[in-house]
């Protein structure tokens, strides 16, 4: 293994097999989104979301006269920005603007892969960038939300960008490349510019430069050079974030207030969560670390344990002492925000979406270590193992896209099969919390009622909505009207989650209804 030189972010081991299963692996992806970005069910949070970045295009366009975006619901706390790419997109290009939402949404995930590939690859080699690229590329848990997820995937991507600078600045230091200091400013600020949370990526690389030199007095000089590199970077990035979030720098406090505001924010509701019902604000422990356990795929898993072991028993001092503090800082990114949770405890819901962002890392380290476990047994003459873990990956990997196909457009409810699939979460976890199933049995419920006599002639079908009135009325159309007494509807339309399913006792003729693994997500009803 050819170690990591000081002053260039370098591919340790070229393998071109590798590259290429990696660089098919997202061209397959990304033609993977275009030919399924319209089939996705509009989510709960996306009509705000839009209006949210065209509110933010309109403080442009006014030359910052319209400030209207600064005071939309709670918006203002979150960068905008997606929304804002989204919104310029849903404006340049024909097409239904949700549709068009998901199309950037998916993009951004390849973008990702793309981001995943480069780091992983500079840091271990192109067989541990594949492994990483492949495990994302055929995650159902982060293809669901990429195109459903305005909010939490698109922070998740651009983490690993983040990461990806950040790591290619240790490695060139103590002379950091003008590049490469303005590649960090944008991805740090892009980063901020999402969601604020972003921001404990600086906390984590001050971390690792502060502690760096006690480790090692040799490496004081380019603890230095990085400090002065990130000193460089801080305008670029407030920049970046300024434009996609004005309001942070409307007041000198504002991004501060954010972080408090989400640090325990201001939401309760009661959900189930490993088989208990929850309030928001008194999550356990364990809530995170326990829903990666049981909704990382498969393949995903394996990798972990195998990075325990490939770290464990790794030997190549040089790949250590090179990399050691690239690998820290990842590992903060991935771990230190779970612990951070567990110890404040913080208002949680909707699964992991709020904690997406620590899978890309998590992705890196366990390709990187599983690498490194594959190598040593290929060292010791040991090839039979080394590649019955390799086909052992690639084929839970194969499942893992089954999968996705499987669920395919929900992939984001899944749960892997050690956990026994979405069919055993059933009423142990949340499953449908986005609501994405209800724009199916709107589309079911318009075929429904063209062919209905009595409902063909009504000019207003009343239609009782459980989820997100504005996005399923989107699907809906202008025949149908949306009402808010149960008994005064026509038709119910709602996802099976708790806040449903325990709220309105619905009887009638079913109209359609949205299963994957015998589970149900949603259902429509003609009431009378």
């Amino acid at each position: 293994v050819r170690p990591m030189t000081s002053n260039a972010f370098v591919n340790p081991r070229a393998d071109a097999r590798y590259r290429r299963i990696a660089i098919a692996a997202m061209w397959l992806a990304a033609l993977g989104v275009v030919a399924t970005f319209r089939d996705y069910g509009i989510t709960w949070d996306e009509h705000v979301q839009h209006i949210y970045g065209e509110r933010l295009l309109a403080f442009y366009g006014s030359l910052f006269s319209d400030r209207s975006a600064f005071h939309f619901d709670n918006l203002y706390l979150y960068g905008g920005l997606f929304d804002i790419l989204a919104a310029l997109v849903a404006m340049l290009l024909p097409g239904d603007l949700y549709e068009l939402r998901h199309l950037v949404g998916g993009l951004f995930g390849v973008f990702g892969l793309w981001g995943t590939w480069k780091l992983t690859g500079a840091l271990a080699g192109d067989r541990a960038g594949a492994i990483a690229v492949v495990l994302l590329a055929t995650s159902p848990l982060m293809i669901g939300h990429s195109f459903t997820n305005p909010k939490d995937a698109p922070l998740a991507w651009l983490t690993i960008w983040a990461c990806y600078f950040v790591c290619r600045a240790i490695s060139e230091a103590p002379t950091v490349k003008p590049g490469t200091i303005l590649g960090l400013g944008v991805a740090i600020g892009a980063v901020l510019g999402q969601r604020i949370i972003g921001g404990h990526l600086v906390l984590w690389a001050l971390l690792v430069v502060a502690v760096w030199p006690f480790v090692n007095r040799a490496n004081a000089d380019r603890a230095s050079a990085l400090l002065k590199a990130g000193a460089l970077a801080v305008p670029i990035a407030v920049l970046v974030m300024a434009f996609f979030w004005p309001w942070s720098v409307q007041d000198t406090g504002n991004s501060i207030a954010a972080l408090a505001e989400f640090s325990r924010f201001p939401f309760e509701t009661e959900f189930p969560w490993n088989g208990v019902i929850i309030k928001s604000t008194d999550v356990p422990t364990l809530y995170v670390p326990r829903l990666l356990l049981v909704q990382l795929s498969d393949a995903a898993i394996l990798a972990i344990v195998l990075a325990l072991v490939g770290f464990a028993t790794t030997t190549g001092k040089d790949f250590i002492r090179e990399r050691a503090p690239a690998l820290a800082f990842l590992a903060l990114c991935a771990m230190g925000p779970l612990i951070v949770a567990m110890i404040t405890k913080p208002t949680l819901y909707n699964g992991l979406r709020h904690f997406l962002f620590v899978i890309p890392p998590i992705t890196v380290l366990s390709a990187i270590g599983a690498d490194r476990l594959i190598l040593r047994m290929e060292a010791g003459a040991r090839r039979p193992p080394a590649t019955g873990v390799v086909l052992a990956l690639a084929s839970l990997a194969m499942f893992a896209a089954i999968e996705t196909v499987r669920l395919h457009p929900y992939a984001y409810v899944a749960f892997n099969r050690l956990s026994g699939g979405i069919g055993a979460a059933k009423g142990r976890d949340e499953l449908d919390y986005w609501g994405a199933s209800l724009t199916e049995l709107a589309r079911d419920v318009r075929a429904y009622a063209a062919n209905d006599d009595a409902l063909a002639k009504s000019s207003a079908i009343k239609t009782f909505v459980c989820g997100r009135q504005e996005s399923t009325a989107h699907t809906l159309g202008d025949r149908f009207e949306i009402v808010n007494d149960l008994a005064a509807a026509d038709i119910y339309l709602g996802i099976d989650e708790r806040v449903c399913a325990e709220t309105f006792n619905t009887s009638g003729a079913v109209i359609g209804e949205v299963r994957r693994d015998g589970a149900l997500l949603g259902k429509a009803v003609r009431l009378k």
